[in-house]
């Protein structure tokens, strides 16, 4: 769930626009943290999304948050679904156990035909009450699960966004702080994208996990 979770987070890097393009007349005066100081000082610079996600303390808090959540989620959807089916097997246990019974009293010649049809008549509509029933329950819990998925869908939507928004302000921040021109987010292993191959001195990622980490423990104090 994490690992799909962090997959989801990096998806959105095409539409939260965490490449900032901005060129400034005037650099605005430094106040950078010590991690930031430290960066290299250029026009453009990059750094590496998925890194970022992974460690970043607030997008790890809350993707810890939604995995509880979407476990406790999956229990209850799984109870319901057993309870579900216990419930229309001991039914049709009974049922069976029943027609199992009038066969064997008219095998023994127990029973008149006429009673025998009559029982066999109730016995068939019981078969059909129980097919409709179970019917019923099974859509019921569908719709039941299917509200509960879009739930959790909605909430990781919401979580996502409150993570990208969280980096794309930081990001714009730490831009004008350390005067650069652009920015860009690149992600993936075997060929990053959209940078895909350039100098480790303009990778500014450590840089930017510090300062988010830094003013989320700000924050959570």
């Amino acid at each position: 769930m994490k690992k799909s979770f962090i997959l989801s987070i990096i998806s959105l890097a095409g539409v939260i626009a965490l490449a900032v393009l901005y060129i400034c007349g005037n650099k605005a005066e430094s106040n950078a943290t010590a991690s930031q100081q430290e960066v290299v000082k250029a026009d453009i610079v990059f750094f590496q999304l998925d890194k970022v996600i992974a460690e970043y303390n607030y997008a790890k808090d809350l993707s810890d948050a939604f995995d509880k959540k979407a476990t406790k989620v999956d229990g209850e959807v799984t109870k319901r679904r057993t309870s579900l089916e216990e419930d229309i097997n001991r039914r049709g246990t009974t049922l069976e156990a029943d027609v199992k019974a009038w066969q064997e009293k008219i095998d023994k010649g127990l029973m008149t035909r006429t009673t025998a049809e009559a029982q066999g008549q109730k016995l068939q509509s019981r078969q059909e009450e129980l097919q409709q029933y179970a019917a019923q329950k099974q859509n019921e819990f569908q719709q039941y699960a299917a509200q509960k998925q879009n739930e959790l869908a909605e909430e990781q939507q919401v979580t996502l966004n409150n993570i990208a928004n969280a980096i794309k302000e930081y990001v714009d921040v730490f831009r004008v702080e350390n005067g650069y021109s652009l920015i860009l987010s690149t992600q993936g292993d075997l060929l990053p994208a959209p940078v895909a191959t350039a100098d480790s001195t303009f990778d500014v990622t450590d840089a930017i996990i510090a300062g988010l980490n830094a003013k989320y423990a700000e924050q959570a104090k």
